[in-house]
């Protein structure tokens, strides 16, 4: 992502999902949606190492799978006590798809 502005707007919405999904955490609801991340943070491709090949069609797929995981990372991060995550300083370098 070249974008500042994009990148900037996709992280922020992450974090403030992470603050409600931490917040949910023990209900039925944030069970249900801890579930679906769980189970979509890693293509489904057909391969045994499912997007270790590049395959035409699928750059998407891993896009929102990788997102997906990085949620979930942010979201234990947040849960071990980690200094980043959704209340981390604005300023940082990390970007979309890295440990925020």
């Amino acid at each position: 992502m070249d974008d500042p502005t994009f990148e900037g707007r996709l992280l922020a919405h992450r974090r403030i999902l992470v603050i409600i999904l931490r917040d949910l955490a023990g209900t039925p609801q944030g069970e249900r949606i801890l579930s679906m991340l769980h189970e979509r943070a890693t293509l489904r491709d057909g391969q045994e190492d499912p997007g270790a090949v590049e395959a035409p069609g699928l750059d998407l797929g891993l896009a929102v799978a990788r997102e997906y995981q990085a949620i979930l990372d942010d979201l234990a991060q947040q849960s071990t006590g980690g200094d980043a995550g959704p209340e981390a300083d604005d300023t940082e370098a990390s970007g979309p798809g890295t440990s925020a």
